[in-house]
């Protein structure tokens, strides 16, 4: 059995497959790898004409820190209404839709037919709406709407779609140029014959360029077969626009045709109605129906209640009324720098907060001398906006404790309060500001989730500024830890529900960095906040082509694509389409190399071990995935174990995934029927391609292998028992 394993090891290096984890941990590669790592190295240089690609044979220190779990950073949480739309699934969307673009390169596109029915039940009837409407029952194949980002200008275009009862719809990437969209829109009519597509938030210069030949050209991809219309959005206003293309400018949706919206479908009594929509419908602030449900629900409460205390319920009024009064007053930077610390580090325990005024207080007058013994707390310096309370915490020698932690005024917006501290203060705060949150992400601490949020939310205030001063040097950092933040800050807005696509624009164009640090930065990125819980972001096809590199980042790229399945219960979306992927690879359904299947399989070896490791984001991942609600992934899933334990080019990648079920349920993370459940699923699908007796051999031998060098477990030598009783 031994002798087996090394030659299988011995075949996948000779064929260029992909190395396990450990083995390049160690540093081993094959030769090949080494050559073609080389030459990548090659063309890869600095603008000095400085290679930042290490040789093949070298360690690089990121790597090297990314594949050690033993400290994990802590996150920002997720948003409600994020986690709500990711884990959305109805009986019409079925994934992501693979195509290939103009060049060959494979490409996500995104299913929108699922959300179409919901979006239509809230959408308010609006100018846009009725002009997509007037535009498409007229026949015309294309439509551009132009406005200002937050004015629903997607949403319409898939409700228009919708009313027309046209289907698929299809989102496409919104980089596409336009050889690669007429590409695209063939290719996919040839499976969706009357797919109807979305590109949303093009470049105002795709809109500009677009004239009466690529018109005609992509009314007839259009129209070869079926009948598929493709609508356009983009932010600004084009200077110019072809004569041909029928072009819809997006008109602000009225506060009171959303209010009136609400209440049709969330009816009250007629005072209800009046006082709401006396307060909210003139506010020049961005309603929603969650902010009505906020306000109705404090009005049933308390029907006395006045306009002043619902108009509490608006987002920002309350903040920046509050901060207008609070600097009535002077305000030192000691007092400045109180309360950007608590809205930085909101929740964090107080004796750490405070530490941090001193800091960033020097910060800001420009001297980073210790300013010595200060009887003045967070609480005192920012009275009336903050306060404190306590948080339970596990203490890491058992049992659990309370902390005492800062809190904003409950009134009070954090990402509004940094908006109007950058806003309103000057340059030296800005500077002191980026300054004090670089030290605070050199190492994982109480504090590092909450400076990489307050980067993010600056980065969508001010991005050029922020790009070049902070995020930027944190990605080309030579530590490992300022780059796992500039790749967590590119999701901020997204997991923040800000309506900003600097964090996508950058990850896009980092990928195809030639510097290394930078490439490493978007492939974290798109492993991490960005690409679980943005579907637009493509990243499950995006770090599947960065595997194949040869370089280093390869594995990191495997490893962070795997990740993506264990991101939490409601990152549902993402685990369906990495499934996805790597079962189409595997099983052949999308045509590639023998490699390419090898490779599906070991990255989904990463995957089985991010669900299986002693995390409770991934206990409720792999929980959520096994549950009621995920039967689609579940079933590929099942398939993949299927696929992969039969494969005899895949032992690397067997032996794993056993090693991790097994210690999984040695360790009580994992029931054993769950896992003989499994095993009887992947038999059953094993049974449909002809290879239940392949399935048995590996699956036998991987077992024989965990038992032999885990000789202490009992689990294997049970499972062995039950499945195998003569081996």
């Amino acid at each position: 059995m031994a002798e087996e394993r090394e030659a299988s090891a011995g075949d996948e290096r000779l064929n260029g497959g992909p190395k396990p984890a450990e083995a390049v941990k160690q540093g081993e590669t094959a030769e090949s790898a080494a050559q073609e790592a080389a030459g990548d190295a090659a063309g890869k240089t600095d603008s000095d004409g400085s290679s930042k690609q290490p040789k093949a044979d070298e360690p690089h220190q990121k790597v090297e820190d990314e594949s050690d779990e033993s400290t994990t950073p802590p996150t920002p949480p997720v948003d409600e209404k994020v986690r709500a739309k990711n884990a959305f699934f109805n009986p019409q969307f079925h994934g992501p839709v693979w195509f290939q673009d103009g060049s060959g390169k494979r490409r996500q596109s995104i299913n929108r037919t699922g959300d179409a029915d919901e979006l239509a039940e809230s959408h308010v009837e609006s100018g846009t709406l009725t002009a997509l409407d007037d535009a498409l029952s007229g026949g015309a194949a294309i439509v551009a709407v132009y406005g200002n980002a937050g004015m629903g200008k997607r949403s319409a275009c898939v409700v228009a779609l919708r009313r027309g009862g046209m289907a698929p719809i299809l989102q496409l990437p919104r980089d596409l140029g336009f050889d690669d969209l007429a590409a695209s829109i063939e290719h996919l009519k040839s499976e969706h014959e009357n797919a109807c597509f979305l590109l949303a938030n093009a470049p105002v210069s795709f809109v500009e360029k677009l004239d009466e030949y690529g018109i005609r050209l992509l009314t007839e991809k259009l129209r070869e077969s079926g009948s598929s219309r493709l609508l356009i959005t983009t932010s600004g206003t084009p200077s110019k626009t072809d004569r041909a293309l029928v072009v819809v400018k997006a008109s602000e949706v009225p506060k009171f045709a959303l209010v009136a919206a609400y209440f049709k479908k969330f009816p009250a009594d007629e005072e209800t109605v009046r006082r709401i929509r006396h307060v909210a419908g003139a506010q020049p602030v961005t309603l929603s129906f969650a902010v009505l449900h906020t306000m109705v629900a404090k009005l049933q409460a308390d029907p006395s209640v006045s306009d002043e205390d619902l108009r509490q319920s608006l987002p920002g009024v309350v903040t920046t009324e509050a901060l207008d009064r609070w600097f009535d007053t002077e305000r030192s930077a000691r007092e400045v720098a109180a309360l950007a610390c608590v809205a930085t580090c909101e929740h964090a325990p107080r004796t750490d907060v405070d530490e941090q005024v001193d800091v960033l207080e020097a910060k800001l007058v420009g001297d980073d001398e210790a300013p010595g013994f200060r009887r003045t707390t967070a609480a005192g310096l920012a009275a009336g906006l903050v306060t404190t309370t306590t948080r339970p915490v596990e203490s890491p020698y058992g049992g659990v404790h309370d902390e005492v932690v800062y809190v904003l005024d409950a009134q009070l917006e954090p990402v509004q309060v940094l908006e109007y501290l950058w806003t309103h203060e000057g340059a030296g705060f800005r500077k002191g500001l980026l300054e004090w949150l670089t030290t605070l992400v050199g190492y994982p601490t109480e504090l590092w989730a909450g400076a990489v949020k307050a980067a993010g939310v600056l980065l969508t205030i001010d991005p050029r500024y922020v790009q070049s001063t902070l995020i930027g040097p944190w990605a080309l950092a030579d530590g490992y830890w300022p780059s796992v933040a500039a790749a967590q800050a590119l999701g901020v807005p997204t997991i923040l529900d800000i309506p900003s696509d600097i964090g996508l624009r950058l990850a896009a164009a980092w990928i195809d960095s030639p510097k290394f640090d930078l490439r490493f930065c978007a492939i974290i990125a798109y492993g991490d906040l960005l690409g679980a819980w943005e579907v637009e972001s493509e990243a499950p096809i995006r770090l599947w082509l960065e595997t194949f590199t040869g370089d280093r980042l390869a594995t990191v790229a495997a490893r962070r694509l795997g990740m993506l399945c264990a991101a939490g219960d409601d990152a549902r979306l993402v685990r369906l389409a990495v499934l996805n992927l790597l079962a189409d690879v595997a099983s052949g359904r999308w045509p590639g190399t023998r490699r390419e299947m090898r490779q599906a399989m070991w990255v989904f070896g990463y995957a089985v071990h991010a669900l299986t490791i002693d995390d409770e984001v991934a206990a409720e991942s792999l929980r959520s995935l096994l549950g009621e609600h995920e039967e689609e992934a579940k079933d590929v899933f099942v398939e993949l174990l299927a696929r992969t334990w039969s494969a005899p080019y895949a032992r690397w990648a067997t032996e794993g995934i056993v090693r991790d079920l097994v210690r999984a349920v040695e360790d009580e993370r994992m029931d054993r029927r769950v896992v003989t459940d499994l095993i009887r699923a992947a038999k059953d699908v094993a049974r449909t391609f002809g290879a239940v007796a392949a399935l048995g051999d590996g699956l036998r031998r991987a077992l024989a292998l965990e038992r032999r060098d885990n000789p202490d477990g009992v689990v294997a030598r049970r499972l062995l028992d039950q499945f195998f009783p003569t081996s």
